[in-house]
């Protein structure tokens, strides 16, 4: 979430007043999930294990939040491959697999 919300920073300041304000409404509407010793456990079973820590927590959480999980936004592909594999719906402007 935190990497998202940095670009986004730095994104809407290049953006106009109107799309800025779109993409503050997309913002308020994610749902932020705690990270539990659950999801943590499950972040070290992971594979592959080539994934960053912060990359296999956010794997893991999206893989807790099941079908409510529309999609996993990235623009890592690291991660976004790990997401394919384990079946989750990827959402990265740029990347196709």
């Amino acid at each position: 979430m935190t990497q998202f919300v940095c670009r986004l920073a730095r994104v809407t300041g290049r953006l106009g007043v109107a799309q800025r304000g779109q993409a503050r409404a997309i913002l308020d509407a994610l749902n932020l999930v705690r990270i539990s010793s659950q999801i943590c456990d499950l972040a070290g079973l992971l594979e592959p294990t080539v994934l960053r820590s912060l990359d296999a927590i956010h794997l893991a959480t999206a893989l807790q939040v099941g079908d409510d999980l529309e999609a996993l936004v990235t623009y890592d592909l690291r991660l976004g491959a790990a997401a394919q594999m384990v079946g989750i719906p990827l959402l990265s402007p740029g990347y196709s697999k």
